[in-house]
């Protein structure tokens, strides 16, 4: 409005008229500030676990104490979320990642195409074509964390337009987080990778009074892990309870390498401790696995040397499929390599496939059934059982491990 148009007087109604409207539009433009500074200041960061460890008593992570955790909870918590626009999430949690996928698309489709086979974009396992002993390595598009965001000084930007990966937890800083900025009425998955029936469900709304309270999902998720710890506990003395089959009118003694349920994964062997007649077949299970790959691998001492290099040796690749040799890391920390392209962690070819006849002889005789379980996209035998013969009596258990998972140890005496 022209300076010189308010030197003309306003009279009775009209004035007053003008006087109420004016008020009218100051307070709506004073609440419109008002409520745009509460948006703002509504912005909430939302602490979400991607796994928990869980077991027998002593279980206590918040504390530190990791040595009775045999079990884990395999969850999102909380698995649905309703946020605004311009919250944070923030992921801790074991061996997993935190995987925001395009908004609106279905989370069982996308995984089926872009991390299932062998060779999709965001499988966690892929395959190596140019090392033989190695014939596997991490896919470092799904392992490795982004190097410019996701932490709480600079979080990654989620729009909805294209998915953001945390890479594998405990590759980066220990956490990752990522700022929401999809629009409201979208709905988008965060999946893990390393296990992908974990899943988590977020809502993007408009106002911030209807997004979830951090207290309320605490508290269920105290809840949630109560329950998947008492269901843990009853599985584990269930199965260390000797139990066979006969197949061929032999007995076959049953053995798990690992059990999952449908929400919880039992980190060890059963029965811990098995006792057996010479020539006697022990048949473990790897049918029930939902989310884990195990292996049972004789004898120990050899069996976590082998371990040692499953998955976690580096290298650089500078020819990438080419058929020139890796090259030994170039620095002692990530990425380890001068051109982080070039990082590869190998996963050798002893500790994925099949070793031995099937028939232990002695204590130093290398027997391994292979990884076994979920399909990673990796050369694995399924969920195919297991078979070993014991031929020879012993006076001290023959031990045994997994090599994806050294701590699940157990042990087999031979009467």
């Amino acid at each position: 409005m022209p300076r010189g148009s308010w030197a003309v007087p306003e009279r009775g109604s009209t004035l007053r008229k003008r006087v109420t409207s004016m008020v009218a539009l100051v307070a709506l433009a004073s609440a419109l500030l008002v409520n745009g500074a509460t948006v703002a200041q509504a912005a909430t960061n939302y602490s979400i676990t991607v796994g928990a460890p869980i077991g027998g008593s002593a279980c206590n992570p918040g504390a530190g104490q990791f040595d009775d955790c045999w079990a884990e909870s395999m969850r999102f918590l909380p698995d649905r979320l309703t946020v605004h626009k311009g919250d944070t999430l923030t992921f801790t949690g074991g061996f997993h990642t935190a995987t925001a996928l395009p908004a609106n698309a279905d989370a069982q489709d996308w995984v089926d195409k872009n991390a299932t086979n062998l060779g999709s974009p965001y499988t966690f396992l892929a395959p190596n074509v140019d090392d033989a002993d190695n014939p596997a390595k991490l896919n470092n598009a799904a392992a490795l964390p982004p190097s410019d965001c996701g932490v709480p000084e600079a979080p990654c930007d989620y729009t909805g337009d294209a998915v953001v990966n945390s890479g594998a937890l405990p590759f980066g800083p220990g956490a990752f987080t990522m700022t929401v900025n999809a629009d409201p009425g979208d709905v988008f998955w965060v999946v893990c990778l390393i296990h992908t029936h974990m899943r988590m469900k977020v809502t993007v709304v408009a106002d911030a009074a209807a997004a979830s309270q951090q207290s309320s999902l605490d508290s269920a998720a105290a809840q949630t892990l109560a329950e998947d710890t008492e269901l843990a506990q009853a599985v584990d003395a269930k199965l260390n309870k000797p139990s066979s089959h006969t197949v061929d009118g032999h007995k076959v003694q049953d053995a798990f390498a690992g059990y999952d349920t449908h929400n919880v994964t039992l980190y060890r062997m059963y029965p811990h401790k098995l006792k057996v007649a010479k020539n006697s077949t022990v048949r473990w299970h790897f049918s029930e696995l939902v989310y884990e790959i195990h292996s049972v691998t004789f004898p120990e001492s050899e069996a976590l040397a082998v371990a040692n290099d499953f998955g976690n040796t580096p290298s650089c690749d500078p020819d990438g499929a080419g058929s020139a040799p890796n090259n030994p890391p170039e620095m002692a920390a990530p990425p380890f390599c001068n051109d982080p392209s070039q990082l590869e962690f190998l996963v050798t070819g002893r500790g994925i496939f099949p070793q031995g006849d099937g028939v232990l002889k002695s204590a130093t005789d290398f027997e391994n059934s292979g990884v076994r379980g979920v399909d990673l996209a990796a050369p694995t035998q399924g969920h195919a059982p297991y078979d070993l013969k014991f031929a020879k009596s012993s006076t001290k258990p023959y031990k045994y491990i997994c090599l994806v998972h050294p701590f699940m140890r157990g042990s087999v005496l031979v009467k």
